[in-house]
């Protein structure tokens, strides 16, 4: 790992991305993928070999001016210049394209533990909106790789400069200079301009929009007027240089002058006009930095480096089949939870260790007051944050530590699904992809044979809200993702899914029998109580489906909910304990312990004080 942080390409690649870009070398922190990863810093080497052969083209395109304009320079230049820019397009597009999908796949790992990472993030300085903003985070990325700052800087300062060697080289000294100084004063000048006015206008913006002071943001961009005039101002004086150049001399190859005056002011007055995406591409970089760097916090187990490294600490964990943990007897199917607690920092102090063994089918109680650490707990048990102890998967008499599986493994064993980590715009119908996927597979075969393969998975993975507006375009002859000829395909999908979920919530009792509940309905607009049912209706359906299915966690299931809808929570718990290959259930709750008990079969309670 260190080798690859200051290998000459890497190190290349650091340097060109300043703080305007992701380097490559945090990737390779995050995933251990150095191979894979040195593709960004490869794609970003031949852009700025491609930006070499670009300058080189105008150098040769005003010395080829300057001698005559069909002379062999002239057209080498030409040659040059498009090469260069059509390949270093390419390169930034591909570069663009590998950190917008990287990102992208971290943003789904984010799903689970939103809560924890927003926390850091919000700790690291950055805003509310720029955290709700998260999700576009992958097309900002992009921006900043296909409009590379690095990129537009050594144009703007090499274009000039070549210009004015050709200039020379072709005994042009006063436009020579004039065309050098422009090139050299544009970094300074364009540093200058950040600071003074992009940067702080961007500021008190910032400080005035969360403020909701209209008159200083009003004054802001007053300010910004009186900037924005000189700016224009300076793009107008390629005309003024070029007409002192002909009162002072009006021989010589006015067309090289002309042209090399053109580029110099192109690239001071390019300079300042970049500097508002610039702060753009800085914004940008710094909070996909900081996500980055929470996603791989050493307090967090989310990224796959951050989990190879979490289980090689546990490497000392019981063996399979080990059977000296006395509160498994070595036979029965379940879970075992083991010396369990998670590790939090100095600042806070109310958390607990829990050991017990829950067979399949059974219920475990753990029954505690609000600010006890609950919410960090589940945290730690379903493996988001670190923890002491181990959590263990009994079958059929071998015993199987969690840290002796993979993340996907261990992920497909249990089943915890938080309100917080559910997406706004998710309607019922999206939280049911997977207990519907089964039922729907032979539509989908049969679909890929008629259409793209990958089409058709883009339609299952899609959310409905999005499908459904596709197939309303579709409809009105407007732009679709789809071809036409998926129109019925993509109204039979979204017609199947319905019908089933419209039977699951009809079976289900209580609320959900509603006539306000229903699968294309909004998850966020439901009530409280709504919202306990439903996640609970979810987590049978699923132990029904994926048998896989060790361990289900309900975080306080009965609250919000009246006592004929707590029975029918009742009812769905007793179902899952009665499926063939049940899981072990593990509820939160310090409401309804009795009846709990009274209730339901094979319940422990634990009170961690």
């Amino acid at each position: 790992m260190a080798k690859s942080k200051f290998s000459p390409l890497i190190s290349f690649d650091r340097l060109w991305c300043g703080n305007h870009q992701i380097p490559t070398s945090l990737l390779i922190e995050v995933s251990g993928k150095e191979k894979t990863e040195k593709k960004l810093a490869l794609f970003r080497f031949f852009l700025a070999i491609s930006i070499v052969a670009e300058l080189f083209g105008y150098f040769f395109i005003t010395f080829g001016l300057a001698l005559d304009v069909s002379s062999l320079y002239f057209f080498l230049g030409i040659s040059l210049k498009i090469g260069g820019t059509i390949l270093g397009a390419l390169f930034q597009n591909k570069a663009g394209i590998f950190l917008s999908l990287k990102l992208q796949s971290y943003l789904r790992q984010l799903k689970s533990c939103s809560l924890e990472v927003h926390s850091i993030l919000a700790d690291r300085g950055c805003s509310e909106a720029e955290i709700n903003a998260l999700k576009t985070l992958p097309s900002d990325v992009y921006q900043s790789e296909i409009n590379s700052y690095q990129s537009a800087r050594v144009l703007n300062i090499g274009t000039p400069l070549f210009c004015s060697l050709a200039l020379l080289i072709s005994g042009d000294l006063f436009t020579s200079i004039v065309v050098a100084s422009l090139g050299l004063l544009s970094f300074p000048i364009g540093e200058g301009f950040l600071k003074d006015s992009t940067l702080r206008k961007e500021s008190k913006l910032r400080l005035g929009l969360a403020a909701q002071l209209l008159q200083y943001v009003d004054k802001v961009y007053r300010e910004h007027l009186w900037l924005t005039t000189k700016v224009n101002f300076l793009s107008q004086l390629p005309l003024l240089l070029f007409a002192i150049r002909l009162v002072w001399n009006s021989a010589g190859p006015l067309l090289a002058s002309f042209f090399g005056l053109t580029q110099g002011l192109a690239g001071l007055t390019g300079t300042l006009a970049f500097q508002k995406s610039r702060v753009a591409a800085i914004r940008a970089a710094e909070t996909t930095t900081h996500l980055i760097q929470a996603l791989n916090s050493p307090y967090l187990i989310i990224t796959p480096q951050r989990w190879k490294e979490h289980c090689s600490k546990h490497e000392n964990a019981i063996e399979d089949g080990d059977k000296k943990i006395e509160s498994w007897n070595g036979k029965e199917n379940g879970v075992l939870i083991n010396n369990f607690s998670p590790i939090v920092s100095l600042r806070e102090n109310s958390f607990f260790s829990v050991s017990c063994f829950i067979p399949a089918g059974s219920l475990y109680l753990l029954k505690a007051a609000s600010g006890k650490g609950k919410s960090r707990f589940l945290a730690a048990l379903t493996h988001l944050i670190e923890h002491t102890g181990d959590i263990y998967f009994s079958l059929e008499g071998a015993l199987v530590s969690a840290h002796k599986l993979s993340r996907k493994e261990f992920d497909s064993k249990i089943f915890f699904l938080r309100e917080e980590d559910i997406e706004a715009s998710s309607r019922i119908i999206d939280l049911f992809k997977a207990i519907t996927h089964k039922k729907n597979r032979q539509l989908m075969e049969e679909s890929k044979v008629q259409f793209d393969p990958l089409l058709v998975d883009l339609a299952w993975s899609s959310p409905d809200n999005l499908i459904e507006q596709e197939i309303k375009n579709i409809e009105s002859a407007k732009l679709s993702a789809f071809p036409n000829t998926m129109l019925p395909f993509l109204k039979e999908l979204r017609k199947a899914q319905t019908r089933q979920i419209q039977q699951l919530l009809d079976n289900a009792g209580g609320n959900l029998t509603s006539e306000r509940i229903f699968p294309e309905r909004n998850f966020l607009t439901l009530s409280a109580g709504e919202k306990r049912r439903l996640m609970t209706l979810i987590a049978l359906e699923t132990c029904r489906t994926i048998k896989d299915t060790a361990l289900v966690i309900l975080d306080e299931p009965f609250t919000h909910l009246d006592q004929a809808n707590i029975d029918e929570q009742l009812k769905s718990i007793v179902m899952m304990q009665k499926l063939p290959s049940p899981p072990s259930v593990l509820i939160i709750s310090h409401l309804f312990v009795d009846e709990i008990k009274e209730k339901l079969s094979d319940v422990q309670v634990c009170c961690p004080n």
